[in-house]
């Protein structure tokens, strides 16, 4: 069961809801074992450019008008 317990950022949620685990995430955008788990669990992480570019471009696969500012407190 996912997110058993955990609170979940706004990206940790979405992909829940998309059915991808952590470790598929990861792969997907290419980031490291960390910044995957921050970018899910962490709500005051607030991802550099290359990341968020990365990040933003997953999420436009199901969210085509989303910004950071919706899913990072920048």
């Amino acid at each position: 069961m996912l997110g058993i317990g955990k609170s979940r950022t706004k990206v940790g949620k979405l992909i829940d809801h998309y059915g991808y685990t952590q470790e598929e995430f990861k792969r997907e955008i290419n980031v490291n074992k960390d910044t995957a788990s921050r970018l899910c669990n962490d709500k005051n992480y607030v991802p550099g450019s290359v990341i968020m570019r990365k990040v933003m471009r997953f999420i436009r696969q199901y969210d085509e008008g989303a910004k950071a500012e919706d899913y990072f407190d920048i």
